[in-house]
C-alpha cells in the first residue's frame, strides 16, 4: 500500500530481562531508528500510570508510510531487528496519520495517547470537533493534540480480530499538570492509557 502522508508509529513494549532502555544496546537501536530514511523524530519513555507497569512507548515520526514499511522489509535491517527483538518482548504496534500538529505533540515533556477501536462513521470527525475545542480552551500546561486514523488494522487485545481505530494524540508540560486540568470543574477532557515520558 503506498501512502505518502506522514505517520506516527507507536511500539508500546517492555524490556526482557537483561535489557533495559539505560542499555547500550537500546542506545544503538535508537540512533539506527533516528538515523533511518524518512524519520522526522524518535521519541522514547515509560507509561506513567501505574497499571502499566515496567511498559514503555517508542513512537517514531516518520515523512511518510512508504519510508517506514521500507525500513520494517530493507534486508540491510537484519541486524537491527535481531537486536531490538532481543531487547524487548513482541511489541504491539500502531501507525497514524496525524497531520501537521505530530511534532509538537510527540516531543511535549508528557504525551497522552487515546485509542478507540471498532469505531463507526463520523467517529473521527467527532473527535476532531472535540480537539478543536480543548485548542481553543487554552488549556495552562497543554502542547496541542492531533488526531487521525490508523493506516494498519490493529486489534484492541493480542490475538484479536484487527479493525479501524482512531487515535487522539495529547501534549502536555507533565503527567501532574494534565491531572490537574482534568480536575477542573468543567473542563471536557478525556483521558486514556498509555501516557508516556
Amino acid at each position: 500500500m503506498s501512502n505518502p502522508q506522514a505517520v506516527a508509529e507507536f511500539r508500546f513494549l517492555s524490556f526482557k530481562d537483561g535489557g533495559s532502555p539505560s542499555s547500550e544496546g537500546w542506545a544503538s537501536v535508537t540512533a539506527e531508528l533516528a538515523a533511518a530514511t524518512g524519520v522526522v523524530g524518535v521519541y522514547f519513555g515509560p507509561v506513567a500510570e501505574p497499571t502499566a507497569p515496567g511498559s514503555h512507548v517508542l513512537a517514531v515520526h516518520w515523512a511518510g508510510y512508504d519510508q517506514a514499511s521500507a525500513f520494517d522489509s530493507d534486508l540491510a535491517r537484519v541486524a537491527w531487528r535481531a537486536l531490538f527483538a532481543g531487547l524487548v518482548d513482541t511489541p504491539r504496534r500502531a501507525y497514524a496519520v496525524l497531520g501537521e500538529k505530530t511534532a509538537n505533540v510527540l516531543s511535549a515533556p508528557t504525551t497522552e495517547l487515546f485509542t478507540a477501536f471498532g469505531v463507526e462513521d463520523g467517529f473521527l470527525e467527532n473527535v476532531r470537533v472535540f480537539s478543536a475545542n480543548v485548542d481553543a480552551a487554552a488549556l495552562e500546561g497543554y502542547h496541542g493534540s492531533a488526531v487521525g486514523e490508523v493506516v494498519e488494522a490493529i486489534a484492541q487485545d493480542h490475538g484479536g480480530e484487527p479493525g479501524e481505530a482512531v487515535m487522539l494524540v495529547i501534549g502536555w508540560d507533565s503527567v501532574d499538570k494534565h491531572l490537574e486540568e482534568k480536575a477542573k470543574p468543567g473542563n471536557r477532557m478525556f483521558y486514556s492509557l498509555p501516557s508516556f515520558r
